[in-house]
């Protein structure tokens, strides 16, 4: 795909090829590890802030999120077809997800965006998800164009956090500096995260 055709052009393919093998293993992985769930396990899941060129609120969101595809939690979205789509706040309260997870790039907007909403809109508050506590922080990954070291290790934390039994082994922070540490020649988890106030991979404070 996109990746063997630039690294043609920039003449690394090797690289191009340890890549697309690295992202490969790190999938099968995580299929290993979540593949046997049965449907009626798998937990109910919504991502909202989706970044989309600039911050976004609650509303927005991608019913083909990877990480849930990968690690088999049911996106209550999926319905919408495959490219990033804003939803009905009615949809969200009727969905009422077991777990939300937000792109923590939200919180560039005015009132932090999708994190504010949650904690102020009377609706909002009424969710499972939101009175339970299971609102956590992911890392954006689709600003202007896919990080596949992000979109990877948010699978990671996103997996323990539904199946802790089944990442047992896998601490999310030090897993996302390996993954980092592979494309980018450094673990920069902790740097990233400074510039969302920390709330990547934590559970979120309403």
């Amino acid at each position: 795909g996109g990746l063997r055709t630039m690294g043609q052009v920039l003449g690394k393919q090797d690289r191009a090829e340890e890549v697309i093998t690295y992202i490969d293993a790190t999938m099968a992985d995580l299929e290993r590890r979540t593949g046997d769930i049965p449907e009626a396990e798998q937990k109910r899941v919504y991502v909202g802030g989706i970044s989309s060129a600039g911050a976004h609120g609650i509303i927005s969101t991608e019913p083909a999120y990877p990480p849930f595809l990968w690690v088999h939690a049911r996106n209550v979205a999926t319905g919408l077809g495959t490219a990033h789509a804003d939803v009905a706040k009615e949809a969200l309260v009727d969905w009422d997800s077991e777990y939300i997870f937000v792109d923590v790039g939200t919180i560039q907007m005015d009132g932090d965006g999708a994190i504010g909403e949650l904690k102020t809109d009377a609706a909002l508050q009424g969710l499972a998800a939101s009175k339970k506590g299971r609102v956590y922080g992911v890392l954006p990954y689709n600003f202007y164009n896919t990080n596949y070291e992000t979109v990877l290790a948010d699978a990671y934390f996103i997996g323990k956090t539904l199946y802790p039994d089944r990442f047992a082994d896998v601490d999310p922070v030090e897993k996302a500096d390996e993954i980092y540490t592979f494309f980018l020649g450094k673990p920069v988890f902790e740097d990233l995260n400074s510039q969302y106030k920390n709330l990547g991979f934590e559970k979120i404070p309403l």
